[in-house]
């Protein structure tokens, strides 16, 4: 992340409406780091060779999830941070976060149960190791 002193709008930007930079390190994470993440796109991508190429991918595959979303449950809602906000000392402020159901749906074709790429069975994990590793990334109470 950018300090304030370097871009204080992409900052702001980031700390109050971007959901999706926590879901990306949250996925990194939930993949092993960014040598496992680039490993686990090239089971399917093995043109993906560097992690910026993998966050790319990752984003892409991000995106085009959220514009075919289509439950009745929006997929990023308001929810408070925890602690006070780093601009303003307010209290639990509040930022935009992806849904637990948003995660899920992208676990369907991120990490599917049964993937024969997943001979031990670990995508039963992932949606709920992103869910937990987003909170944290997402600086959302109870993380």
């Amino acid at each position: 992340m950018t300090t304030p002193a370097e871009a204080p709008e992409r900052a702001v930007v980031d700390y109050y409406l971007d959901p999706f930079a926590p879901l990306l390190a949250a996925m990194v994470d939930a993949e092993g780091g960014p040598q496992a993440f680039v490993k686990a796109l090239q089971c399917s991508r093995r043109d993906v060779v560097t992690f910026e190429h993998a966050l790319a991918v990752a984003a892409k595959t991000v995106r085009r999830l959220y514009a075919n979303y289509s439950t009745r449950e929006d997929p990023i809602v308001l929810k408070p941070r925890a602690g006070q906000d780093a601009y303003t000392g307010e209290n639990r402020p509040w930022r935009l976060v992806v849904t637990d159901g948003f995660i899920e749906y992208i676990a369907k074709t991120w990490a599917p149960v049964g993937a024969e790429n997943d001979p031990t069975n670990l995508n039963v994990n992932w949606p709920r190791n992103v869910k937990q590793r987003y909170r944290v990334h997402a600086g959302l109470e109870g993380a």
